[in-house]
């Protein structure tokens, strides 16, 4: 006999491998608009194999590769850290498309010091290929969610695509606009706007409108959750709207603690379309309310005398000229040898007049100015009336007392920029100042200017109000004596909480020529309980309740009645037996004093008398009728047990039989 031994050889062959997104030509290939579970991906192990980009903290490069094809122009990109502490993310581009070049170009960097960590930018080349490198600060590795979400330009992101709107005291709703994901077009490629900055990413979008008079004003809001530090610039086109430059008329930057701007013009001409560039700081993007009025000024120069002086509001931009002021002889002229108080080296003679309050807790003042003069210089005072008088009363010549001056600065050019400051030691808290505008006698001056720290108008606090309540006057504002705008309040400032959805909304406090925002948070209690119900006296059933309200995170009571034959008054959902028909309520009130209720009847079911007419006899093949008489009348249902050989009858409240036994029935109410 022979045996076959048969030896099957494998032959392993080994290769290298690499971790998906160990290096570039491993990039692991995501969405361009989505997000991957919370620990979908893990850079332990990874040996890094780019540079550490321009944001990256200093230790061991663990960072892993990505790459998406931009289905959009503005992108969002976040790291959310499971394990991985402080994630930081870099987006990259090539110039091949691919992963065949020596080096990337770094396209935005964030390193967080929170498990995330985020990117934006708008100005990506649709259908391109970009990379994503993710990294933990000082070592960290661990797990991580990716988020790549494509954002959608907003109608208006191009200067040809402006949004036209009205001129006449026109305001959009709160939050009405948007820049998210806005991008940069070739007009802004050229030259941005000078109050803009240098090196800020343009998010702009584009509004127009056409020009009522030459006195315009245009107010950006960013709301408390909207466009963090807006910016605004009215232009023209200098060729069209697909060219690449433009003429600048005004340009406007809100400080970086505030999410409102404004700017104000009054050389427009009436009849002539402007342009409207809204962007926000640096990258920032959000939505935001757009205000314009545009109006014809009266003939004269309104503040051309102290009783005319105009109010300045805190960050306001203020065009204007002393063309046409005239002299006065109440508080003008305050000649050389009259008053020392004048010290610009100038005789003041066709001024206009300003004016500000200092803060109650005093802050520094200071004044921006630019000057374009057809001679001469620009002189630009500040003083306060310290004689007791009135302010705008005669000059008191014979006391040399009546105005104190503060500072002042004269141009040094024709054209030419200043800033003015005045510090907290030379000023009075909640105090009146006056600032005069001049020029050298025969000339003027066109100019704008600026001003920080004084007191401008205050709403006061945000407020909640309940949504079913009864009128509410608004309180707070400082300095009283204003008008109040806005959904649902008068001029007064009474508020009818009926006429606003629930929600957060916003009102204006206008006093002074100046704005401020309150914030109303319209709240509201829902009750609601399960529908009325039909038991069995002795038995129970569940009353299902519910309360919804507004905000979401209030605080709320609640409480039952009556409080006989429930099982747990500290439940929404108890259950009752009454012995009666009972009605039982619910009511929940809020923190805010907001309340509602609901009720519930339970109602007790009549008692069935039930009579089963089958008399006991000997039927002898005779036909009999089985029949079930059943009070009150009623639909019912009807189930039988019958004798063998007699066909069940079904649901019915009677029938004929032939065959003699036990009939019984069993009735159910029909409800």
């Amino acid at each position: 006999m022979r045996f076959f031994i048969l030896v099957f050889a494998t032959i392993l062959t080994f290769s290298a491998y690499s971790i998906p997104g160990d290096n570039c030509s491993t990039a692991i290939l995501v969405s361009s608009n989505g997000c991957s579970s919370n620990t979908a991906y893990n850079n332990t192990g990874i040996s890094g194999t780019l540079t550490n980009p321009s944001c990256f903290s200093t230790g061991t490069n663990n960072g892993m590769w990505f790459e998406f094809l931009a289905g959009s122009q503005s992108v969002n990109i976040s790291v959310v850290g499971s394990s991985l502490a402080k994630a930081q993310i870099a987006l990259l581009s090539s110039s091949s498309n691919n992963c065949s070049v020596s080096s990337f170009l770094e396209i935005a960097c964030n390193s967080s010091t929170t498990n995330t960590s985020t990117v934006s930018y708008s100005q990506l080349n649709i259908g391109d290929t970009y990379f994503i490198y993710v990294d933990g600060t000082n070592n960290s590795t661990g797990t991580f969610k990716l988020c790549v979400n494509a954002i959608n330009s907003p109608q208006n992101d191009q200067p040809c695509n402006a949004i036209n709107l009205s001129a006449d005291n026109f305001c959009s709703n709160i939050n009405a606009y948007s820049n998210i994901g806005a991008t940069t077009e070739n007009m802004m490629l050229s030259a941005v706007p000078a109050c803009f900055g240098a090196g800020n990413e343009i998010n702009s979008v584009y509004f127009k409108y056409t020009a009522i008079g030459s006195s315009n004003t245009i107010r950006i809001n960013g709301s408390a959750t909207g466009l963090v530090r807006p910016q605004i610039a009215i232009l023209t086109f200098d060729a069209s709207c697909s060219g690449s430059t433009y003429s600048l008329l005004g340009c406007q930057q809100s400080l970086a603690t505030s999410n409102e701007v404004s700017l104000s013009l009054n050389n427009l001409i009436p009849g002539t379309e402007y342009v409207i560039l809204v962007d926000g700081y640096n990258s920032n993007t959000g939505n935001f309310q757009i205000c314009i009025n545009s109006f014809a000024p009266v003939a004269t120069v309104v503040n051309d005398e102290c009783i005319n002086a105009i109010n300045l509001c805190p960050d306001n931009v203020y065009y204007t000229s002393t063309k046409n002021a005239t002299p006065n002889v109440v508080n003008e002229p305050r000649q050389n040898g009259i008053y020392d108080e004048w010290n610009c080296n100038g005789v003041v003679d066709n001024s206009v007049w300003y004016k500000f309050t200092t803060k109650n807790i005093l802050e520094p003042i200071s004044f921006s100015i630019t000057a374009a003069c057809n001679g001469g210089k620009l002189q630009f005072e500040v003083f306060r009336r310290m004689d007791g008088q009135s302010p705008c009363s005669p000059n008191n010549v014979s006391a040399n007392t009546t105005w104190q001056r503060i500072n002042c600065v004269e141009s040094s050019t024709a054209t030419s920029t200043h800033v003015l400051s005045i510090p907290t030691s030379n000023l009075i808290a909640n105090t009146d100042y006056y600032v005069i505008v001049d020029n050298h006698p025969g000339f003027f001056c066109d100019f704008n200017f600026s001003i920080s720290g004084n007191k401008g108008a205050d709403a006061g606090p945000d407020v909640t109000v309940c949504k079913t309540g009864s009128s509410v006057q608004l309180g707070g504002e400082d300095p009283v004596g204003g008008t109040w705008s806005g959904p649902g309040v008068n001029s007064t400032g009474l508020l009818d909480p009926n006429l606003l959805s629930v929600g957060s909304q916003s009102v204006y406090y206008n006093q002074g020529g100046c704005s401020a925002t309150k914030n109303v948070t319209i709240a509201t209690v829902d009750v609601s309980i399960s529908d009325d119900v039909e038991i069995c006296v002795g038995t129970s059933t569940d009353i299902l309740g519910s309360i919804i309200v507004f905000p979401s995170n209030s605080t709320f009571t609640y409480n039952w009645t009556p409080l006989g034959n429930i099982s747990n008054t500290n439940s929404l959902n108890p259950t009752v037996n009454p012995l009666v028909n009972t009605t039982y309520t619910l009511t929940a009130q809020d923190q805010n004093g907001c309340q509602d209720s609901d009720n519930i009847n339970v109602l007790i079911k009549s008692n069935t008398n039930i009579t089963l007419n089958v008399d006991d006899q000997n039927i002898c093949g005779q036909t009999a009728t089985v029949e079930a008489f059943v009070s009150p009348v009623g639909a019912y249902n009807y189930s039988w047990n019958v004798p063998a050989g007699v066909p069940n009858p079904g649901n019915v409240s009677s029938f004929t039989t032939t065959i003699p036994g036990d009939y019984t029935a069993t009735i159910i109410p029909n409800n």
